[in-house]
């Protein structure tokens, strides 16, 4: 059940990344370094993290069975 709670805290975190967490300075630079990193990388987040937050949400509800 541990690892359910992981992977779900895991997806949760992978999706939030994916759908356009914003960065956490108001630094010029560093907002374009993660626009041009979530370009590159935003699609694949939001997909992984759908799974795994599902494989995260089923694992745990099996374990409670």
């Amino acid at each position: 059940m541990v690892d359910g709670i992981v992977m779900l805290g895991a997806g949760l975190l992978v999706s939030y990344y994916g759908w356009y967490g914003p960065p956490f300075g108001g630094d010029a630079a560093t907002t374009a370094k993660w626009q041009q990193w979530h370009r590159q990388w935003g699609r694949w987040l939001k997909w992984s993290g759908a799974v795994l937050t599902l494989l995260g949400a089923a694992s745990v509800l099996l374990g409670l069975l």
